[in-house]
């Protein structure tokens, strides 16, 4: 899908996908609009794999409803057992579960497992949800300010119907330097 600035890709990120629910909006859509949030700052986005995963009855309940507390570093509990499951992607990629819902009043988590890293996203997400979960992962948890006060920037707090959203160049900066933002 072509970015809408016409800026010239010179950086890429590798998404893989790995669902336990269907999402609200479709998986398409998700994709295009993080590729189109991206793109405008010459970073391609791609699909690397995604995967559907067939979990036991048992686990399918347990996963349910996403217990815990969404912390930058995932150690123990629902988190890190849901970050363990399916094919493992390599450690300068990002995965990104669909999951659908979570016992918190959140849409998304950008937390992860040392070494492994990862987001969650809930089934009500909208559009932009996934490039939100996906931009703290590639900001890290160094980053300052976490969150933006504008609603036009994709790291606004919450999670809402919005145009495209944009980035900051101290965002564009950092993103550019994490090492799953690869130069091409």
């Amino acid at each position: 899908m072509p970015h809408r600035t016409c800026v010239p890709l010179t950086h890429r990120v590798r998404l893989h996908f790995r669902s336990l629910s269907l999402t609200t909006v479709s998986f398409n859509q998700i994709l295009a609009s993080t590729k189109l949030v991206y793109g405008q700052y010459g970073i391609d986005v791609v699909c690397a794999s995604g995967e559907s995963l067939q979990l036991s009855p048992a686990d399918a309940a347990k996963f349910q409803t996403i217990n815990g507390t969404c912390t930058w570093t995932i150690t123990s509990g629902e988190y890190a057992e849901l970050q363990r499951t399916g094919t493992p992607a390599p450690s300068n990629d990002v995965v990104v579960y669909f999951v659908d819902q979570f016992s918190q009043a959140i849409n998304g988590c950008g937390g992860h497992l040392a070494n492994r890293p990862a987001c969650v996203v809930a089934r009500a997400g909208t559009q932009w949800c996934t490039a939100h979960e996906v931009c703290h992962v590639l900001l890290g948890s160094s980053f300052s300010p976490v969150h933006m006060p504008s609603t036009s920037n994709l790291m606004h707090s919450v999670d809402i119907q919005r145009t495209v959203p944009t980035l900051t160049s101290a965002q564009v900066t950092r993103i550019k330097q994490s090492p799953l933002c690869r130069a091409i």
